[in-house]
Protein backbone atom coordinates (compact mmCIF):
# COMPACT_ATOMS: atom_id res chain seq x y z
CA UNK A 1 0.00 0.00 0.00
CA UNK A 2 1.56 3.68 -1.22
CA UNK A 3 0.30 6.79 1.14
CA UNK A 4 1.63 10.05 0.16
CA UNK A 5 5.36 8.54 0.44
CA UNK A 6 4.92 6.05 3.05
CA UNK A 7 5.27 2.73 2.28
CA UNK A 8 2.84 0.29 4.82
CA UNK A 9 3.24 -3.52 3.24
CA UNK A 10 1.29 -6.16 5.41
CA UNK A 11 1.69 -9.49 4.65
CA UNK A 12 -0.73 -11.76 6.72
CA UNK A 13 -1.88 -14.36 4.52
CA UNK A 14 -2.11 -14.68 0.88
CA UNK A 15 -5.41 -14.59 -0.77
CA UNK A 16 -5.84 -13.72 -4.32
CA UNK A 17 -8.55 -14.82 -7.09
CA UNK A 18 -7.16 -18.21 -6.86
CA UNK A 19 -8.27 -18.61 -3.35
CA UNK A 20 -11.00 -20.82 -3.09
CA UNK A 21 -14.69 -19.02 -1.24
CA UNK A 22 -14.16 -21.42 1.66
CA UNK A 23 -10.52 -19.88 2.51
CA UNK A 24 -11.68 -16.42 1.54
CA UNK A 25 -15.01 -16.35 3.95
CA UNK A 26 -12.56 -18.04 6.92
CA UNK A 27 -9.64 -15.63 6.47
CA UNK A 28 -12.12 -12.42 6.61
CA UNK A 29 -13.57 -14.32 9.53
CA UNK A 30 -10.24 -14.44 10.98
CA UNK A 31 -9.60 -10.92 10.53
CA UNK A 32 -12.89 -9.73 11.65
CA UNK A 33 -14.05 -11.86 14.56
CA UNK A 34 -16.46 -9.93 16.69
CA UNK A 35 -19.77 -10.81 18.37
CA UNK A 36 -21.54 -13.60 17.03
CA UNK A 37 -24.88 -12.73 18.44
CA UNK A 38 -25.83 -10.14 16.07
CA UNK A 39 -23.98 -7.93 13.08
CA UNK A 40 -25.12 -5.00 11.24
CA UNK A 41 -25.83 -3.89 7.70
CA UNK A 42 -25.50 -0.98 5.86
CA UNK A 43 -28.45 1.27 4.49
CA UNK A 44 -29.24 4.12 2.33
CA UNK A 45 -32.33 5.76 2.94
CA UNK A 46 -33.22 7.14 -1.25
CA UNK A 47 -35.70 9.42 -0.38
CA UNK A 48 -33.42 11.14 3.25
CA UNK A 49 -29.90 10.74 1.93
CA UNK A 50 -29.15 9.27 5.36
CA UNK A 51 -26.23 6.29 5.14
CA UNK A 52 -25.31 4.23 8.12
CA UNK A 53 -25.31 0.82 9.61
CA UNK A 54 -27.91 -1.06 12.02
CA UNK A 55 -28.61 -4.13 13.83
CA UNK A 56 -29.74 -6.68 11.35
CA UNK A 57 -33.07 -7.53 12.32
CA UNK A 58 -34.77 -10.68 10.02
CA UNK A 59 -38.66 -8.64 10.95
CA UNK A 60 -37.48 -5.81 10.00
CA UNK A 61 -40.21 -4.30 7.99
CA UNK A 62 -42.01 -7.14 7.71
CA UNK A 63 -46.16 -6.29 7.95
CA UNK A 64 -47.70 -7.33 11.10
CA UNK A 65 -44.66 -7.86 12.78
CA UNK A 66 -42.23 -4.79 12.64
CA UNK A 67 -42.76 -1.93 14.97
CA UNK A 68 -40.64 1.01 12.70
CA UNK A 69 -44.04 1.33 10.87
CA UNK A 70 -45.86 2.75 14.20
CA UNK A 71 -42.94 4.82 15.04
CA UNK A 72 -41.18 2.71 17.44
CA UNK A 73 -37.57 2.07 18.08
CA UNK A 74 -36.02 -1.51 16.79
CA UNK A 75 -34.34 -0.89 20.31
CA UNK A 76 -38.31 -1.18 21.50
CA UNK A 77 -39.92 -3.64 19.54
CA UNK A 78 -40.84 -6.97 21.30
CA UNK A 79 -40.74 -9.11 18.26
CA UNK A 80 -36.85 -8.09 16.75
CA UNK A 81 -34.77 -11.38 15.97
CA UNK A 82 -31.24 -11.22 15.33
CA UNK A 83 -29.54 -13.10 13.08
CA UNK A 84 -26.15 -14.60 13.88
CA UNK A 85 -22.74 -13.04 12.07
CA UNK A 86 -22.14 -16.52 10.64
CA UNK A 87 -20.15 -17.67 7.49
CA UNK A 88 -23.25 -17.07 4.98
CA UNK A 89 -23.34 -13.40 6.08
CA UNK A 90 -19.72 -13.50 5.22
CA UNK A 91 -20.57 -14.59 1.84
CA UNK A 92 -23.25 -12.02 1.61
CA UNK A 93 -20.59 -9.66 2.32
CA UNK A 94 -17.89 -10.40 -0.28
CA UNK A 95 -20.48 -11.69 -2.92
CA UNK A 96 -22.14 -8.00 -2.22
CA UNK A 97 -25.46 -9.63 -2.22
CA UNK A 98 -27.61 -11.49 -0.01
CA UNK A 99 -29.73 -14.28 -0.11
CA UNK A 100 -32.31 -12.64 -2.06
CA UNK A 101 -30.13 -10.55 -4.43
CA UNK A 102 -30.70 -7.18 -2.84
CA UNK A 103 -27.09 -5.02 -1.94
CA UNK A 104 -25.55 -6.63 1.48
CA UNK A 105 -22.76 -4.91 3.75
CA UNK A 106 -21.85 -6.09 6.71
CA UNK A 107 -21.26 -4.21 10.07
CA UNK A 108 -19.15 -6.22 12.44
CA UNK A 109 -19.94 -5.12 16.39
CA UNK A 110 -15.85 -5.52 17.47
CA UNK A 111 -16.22 -5.83 21.40
CA UNK A 112 -17.18 -9.05 22.91
CA UNK A 113 -19.86 -9.50 25.64
CA UNK A 114 -16.64 -10.16 27.91
CA UNK A 115 -15.19 -6.99 26.51
CA UNK A 116 -12.35 -8.06 24.75
CA UNK A 117 -11.73 -7.46 20.89
CA UNK A 118 -10.00 -9.13 18.11
CA UNK A 119 -9.37 -6.33 15.69
CA UNK A 120 -9.46 -2.19 16.35
CA UNK A 121 -9.88 0.97 13.66
CA UNK A 122 -9.51 4.28 13.82
CA UNK A 123 -11.36 6.48 11.84
CA UNK A 124 -9.53 9.64 10.00
CA UNK A 125 -12.11 12.23 8.09
CA UNK A 126 -10.93 15.82 9.44
CA UNK A 127 -9.32 18.10 6.82
CA UNK A 128 -6.09 16.31 7.97
CA UNK A 129 -6.77 13.26 7.61
CA UNK A 130 -4.24 12.58 5.30
CA UNK A 131 -1.20 13.88 7.44
CA UNK A 132 -3.15 12.26 11.17
CA UNK A 133 -3.21 8.92 9.31
CA UNK A 134 0.66 9.24 8.14
CA UNK A 135 1.57 10.56 11.62
CA UNK A 136 -0.45 7.51 14.18
CA UNK A 137 0.92 4.86 11.09
CA UNK A 138 4.39 6.36 11.59
CA UNK A 139 4.25 6.09 15.44
CA UNK A 140 2.41 2.74 15.68
CA UNK A 141 5.31 1.00 13.32
CA UNK A 142 7.70 2.41 15.90
CA UNK A 143 6.13 0.02 18.21
CA UNK A 144 6.05 -2.94 15.75
CA UNK A 145 2.56 -3.04 15.58
CA UNK A 146 1.30 -4.21 11.92
CA UNK A 147 -1.77 -1.84 10.71
CA UNK A 148 -3.23 -1.68 7.26
CA UNK A 149 -4.31 1.40 6.07
CA UNK A 150 -7.54 1.99 3.69
CA UNK A 151 -9.19 5.16 1.87
CA UNK A 152 -12.82 5.80 3.23
CA UNK A 153 -15.46 5.38 1.19
CA UNK A 154 -15.96 9.20 0.48
CA UNK A 155 -12.67 9.62 -0.82
CA UNK A 156 -12.55 12.15 2.06
CA UNK A 157 -10.72 10.12 5.28
CA UNK A 158 -8.75 6.82 5.64
CA UNK A 159 -8.96 4.13 8.72
CA UNK A 160 -6.31 2.43 9.87
CA UNK A 161 -7.10 -1.21 10.96
CA UNK A 162 -5.38 -3.28 13.77
CA UNK A 163 -5.81 -7.21 13.49
CA UNK A 164 -4.09 -8.93 16.75
CA UNK A 165 -3.54 -12.41 16.75
CA UNK A 166 -4.33 -12.90 20.73
CA UNK A 167 -7.90 -11.31 21.92
CA UNK A 168 -7.30 -7.98 24.39
CA UNK A 169 -9.45 -6.40 26.73
CA UNK A 170 -11.18 -3.56 25.18
CA UNK A 171 -10.09 -0.95 27.98
CA UNK A 172 -5.81 -2.05 27.24
CA UNK A 173 -6.32 -1.56 23.76
CA UNK A 174 -8.09 1.73 24.22
CA UNK A 175 -5.28 2.87 26.86
CA UNK A 176 -2.87 2.05 23.88
CA UNK A 177 -4.41 3.78 21.23
CA UNK A 178 -5.41 6.94 22.96
CA UNK A 179 -1.16 7.18 24.14
CA UNK A 180 -0.50 6.61 20.30
CA UNK A 181 -2.79 9.28 19.13
CA UNK A 182 -1.89 11.50 22.18
CA UNK A 183 1.64 11.59 20.99
CA UNK A 184 1.33 12.49 17.56
CA UNK A 185 -0.46 16.18 18.84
Amino acid sequence: MHIDGANIIIFVHVMDSTSSNIEKVAFFRSLFDGRNDVFAKRFENSKTGKKGYSPYCENQWKRGVCSLAKGWKCSSCPNRKFLPYSEEIVRWHLRGFDSQNKPFEVGIYPMDADETVAFAVIDFDKSTWRRDTLAVAKKVREVDLPVAIERSRSGKGAHIWFFFSIILFYLCLDFILINIVRQNH
